[in-house]
């Protein structure tokens, strides 16, 4: 049976990430992540902090996750909002969707020890 690109765009998967003793639910779509979104996260001349680039790639592939505002609403996933939130925060979003993301290692027929 074929399969439609559409399929293939609108994924969803979930992860977590442990923050203290909670635990943050995250909802994302990996095929938000694209060449073309990759290019544009390029460290500039004006701004050579990589850092600043956590923000963009959260808002990006991120579509639902619980982290609470004061008001008990949401943090919006924007990169505007998101570029407030603390560095390390956002590196341990990036590093758990990336990680999610990446193809898990399957044991084959042939693996094993040798004796």
């Amino acid at each position: 049976m074929p399969v439609s690109l559409d399929q293939v765009m609108n994924q969803e998967a979930k992860t977590d990430l442990k923050v203290g003793e909670e635990t943050l639910e995250i909802t994302y779509n990996p095929s938000n992540w694209t060449p073309e979104f990759e290019s544009t996260l390029k460290v500039s001349d004006d701004n050579p902090f990589a850092s600043v680039l956590y923000a963009r790639m959260v808002s990006k592939i991120v579509t639902r996750w619980d982290l609470m505002e004061a008001s008990g609403k949401p943090v919006k996933l924007t990169e505007e909002r998101l570029s407030k939130l603390p560095v390390r925060f956002l590196a341990d979003v990036v590093g758990a969707l990336t990680e999610h993301m990446s193809p898990k290692k399957k044991p084959s027929a042939n693996s094993g020890s040798f004796s």
